[in-house]
């Protein structure tokens, strides 16, 4: 009876080792998935957080590019328009060059004029003397 006195206590000090055992390791397990649970939390966090930042920088990117269209419409419409002025300047100084000759072929006929008036005088001097 002894003996299996011995026994039993010794099976029960083992069958409290194993519990005790059994408890540590559900208390170690308990924290551990606790402490995963709150860094599963905060990367979801994060993640949500890099979703909002990533829906920024498209909205961003969108104006940017929106911007840059409205930059090149804008060149587009002052290349057309200085290519306009371009030929208007051109219209002007070949308008311009035509005055110049004009001019000077006025002043031409109003020294031939001129000549022909002094020589009409000295005609019409020569009939009246």
């Amino acid at each position: 009876m002894r003996k299996l006195a011995e026994r039993t206590s010794s099976a029960t000090a083992e069958i409290t080792d194993v519990v005790t055992s059994i408890q540590q390791q559900t208390h170690a397990a308990r924290r551990d998935m606790s402490r995963l649970v709150n860094l599963v939390a905060d990367n979801a966090a994060r993640a949500k957080q890099a979703g909002a930042t990533i829906g920024t920088i498209n909205s961003d990117s969108a104006r940017v590019v929106a911007a840059a269209e409205e930059i090149a419409d804008a060149l587009r419409e002052q290349t057309n328009a200085s290519d306009l002025i371009a030929g208007e300047v051109e219209l002007i100084a070949s308008m311009s060059e035509k005055n110049v000759n004009a001019v000077s072929e006025a002043h031409r006929s109003t020294e031939e004029l001129s000549q022909l008036s002094s020589e009409m005088e000295q005609l019409v001097a020569r009939f009246t003397a």
